[in-house]
């Protein structure tokens, strides 16, 4: 079980992590949403809020639950959906990142990302409010 999030700045960009090129790590390279795993005992809105200050050192609260998506039995991905109103360049990033940036869905095209990223960013963009 995974928890991501989509974190908007005041632009309405969104935050991505370019993932380390640390041998045997999952898609090294390529940029990605913040998130990771959720921990035993640990419900998915709490795995989210931990990952996004491990991956990003930012302080996120207000975060809203989007969906669930189930691809298989052994993959559930819970989306959650935050803005950001700090300064875009308050981001530290810890060892499994080499990079970040905020962007727009059309300049994501351009980008090496992660399978089904757009996919993601466009479920959360339908339901935007």
């Amino acid at each position: 079980i995974n928890s991501l999030a989509i974190i908007f700045n005041k632009d309405k960009k969104i935050l991505l992590l370019k993932r380390s090129m640390i041998k045997e790590m999952w898609q090294p390279g390529k940029w990605a949403l913040v998130g990771g795993g959720v921990e035993k005992d640990e419900t998915p809105i709490n795995a989210c809020k931990r990952e996004i200050l491990e991956e990003t050192g930012l302080i996120v609260d207000r975060l809203k639950e989007k969906t669930k998506i189930e691809r298989n039995k052994n993959s559930i991905e819970y989306l959650f959906f935050a803005i950001y109103d700090g300064d875009d360049y308050d981001v530290t990033l810890n060892y499994e990142h080499d990079s970040f940036g905020w962007f727009t869905p059309n300049e994501m095209k351009f980008l090496n990302i992660v399978p089904n990223l757009m996919d993601y960013i466009n479920i959360v963009i339908k339901s935007y409010d």
